[in-house]
C-alpha cells in the first residue's frame, strides 16, 4: 500500500488475471528488467501472491516454473513473494 520506488507511489499487487497476463510475458518483460538499472527480474523458479483472495485464508497465486495458477494459503511456509505492479 505504501511502496515507492523508481519515483512512483501507485504501484499495487495485480489480480490474478493480470498476474496471468504478466507470466504469459515472462521472457520478453525480464529482458527489460535486465536492461531496467535496479529492476528485479520475475524470478521462475518463485510462486507470487495475487491480490485475489478465495476466503481469509487463502490466494490465487501463479507457479512460474510449472505455468500454473493456483490456491496458495496465507499462513503456510515455504518461498512465496509478490510483485508490485503499475497500471498496464
Amino acid at each position: 500500500d505504501s511502496l515507492t520506488t523508481g519515483g512512483f507511489n501507485d504501484w499495487y499487487l495485480p489480480s490474478i488475471t493480470e498476474l496471468i497476463i504478466l507470466m504469459k510475458n515472462f521472457y520478453p518483460i525480464n529482458r527489460t528488467l535486465n536492461a531496467t538499472a535496479g529492476a528485479t527480474e520475475i524470478n521462475q523458479y518463485l510462486d507470487y501472491w495475487s491480490s485475489t483472495e478465495t476466503n481469509a485464508s487463502s490466494v490465487w497465486g501463479f507457479r512460474v516454473i510449472s505455468f500454473a495458477a493456483g490456491l496458495i494459503s496465507k499462513s503456510a511456509g515455504g518461498i512465496n513473494t509478490a510483485r508490485a505492479i503499475r497500471a498496464f
